[in-house]
């Protein structure tokens, strides 16, 4: 009796595996060619055949200089379902020690953004290159700022309104023109000159550009007011 179970428990294993064989319509190499398609200059560590939710998957592990890739591809038509890319634990700890310190980054974003909080700093990798991701909170808004995590430069910034929160737009109010507010900035930085001025309405003020010799700065002025709210170095 007990032959008997072993042997039923034997071919349902090579019926399985059968099943999951004669459901996938690409082959292994196929499979693998797809991949490479989607990770050019990758190198493929690992393919299996799979099934998840009934439908067979290849499950495919690559790796491209400091990233690693897990990408699913639909086993009969080779369409892909999900990738996901991490950094290599290998590449993490020899790649960080010539980049500037978290505490560096967030003196940095907070020279960008003055008065707001930091909620959240991130070290991620774009296109192999190293930079912090830094979420910041001012009034209704947030703050996503990336910066180059070897130099401390900015790369980008971007503002929005903070989940449940609206923008508050006064009714009747009269701006100041976007000459006024230059010329409330160049009193307070005479000798440079403005390469961009734009009127951010929702929060009433007039936000600049400049440059003096080399340096170029960041600026802002009350819309309502034509008060200097600052001049700061972009650094």
């Amino acid at each position: 009796m007990k032959k008997k179970l072993v042997g039923i428990s034997v071919l349902l294993a090579t019926l399985s595996a059968t099943s999951v064989f004669a459901a996938s319509n690409i082959s292994i190499a196929q499979a693998k060619a797809i991949a490479l398609k989607k990770v050019p200059g990758g190198t493929v560590t690992s393919i299996e055949l799979d099934y998840e939710n009934n439908r067979a998957i290849y499950d495919i592990d690559l790796v491209r200089n400091q990233y690693e890739y897990d990408l699913k591809l639909d086993a009969k038509t080779g369409s892909g379902i999900s990738v996901r890319k991490e950094l290599r634990d290998d590449a993490s700890s020899s790649s960080n020690s010539n980049l500037i310190s978290i505490n560096q980054a967030k003196s940095i974003a907070l020279k960008k953004v003055p008065g707001a909080t930091i909620h959240k700093v991130d070290l991620d990798y774009e296109g192999g290159k190293a930079i912090y991701e830094i979420e910041l909170y001012l009034n209704q808004y947030e703050y996503d700022l990336k910066l180059d995590a070897r130099t401390g430069s900015g790369i980008s910034i971007k503002k929005e309104l903070r989940d449940g929160y609206t923008a508050s737009k006064p009714q009747g109010t009269t701006f100041i023109s976007k000459q006024q507010a230059k010329s409330a900035v160049l009193a307070k930085l005479p000798g440079a000159t403005v390469t961009k001025i734009e009127l951010d309405r929702e929060d009433g003020v007039y936000e600049l550009e400049l440059r003096k010799g080399n340096v170029e700065y960041d600026a802002e002025v009350n819309a309502r007011t034509g008060q200097v709210i600052f001049v700061k170095i972009d650094k």
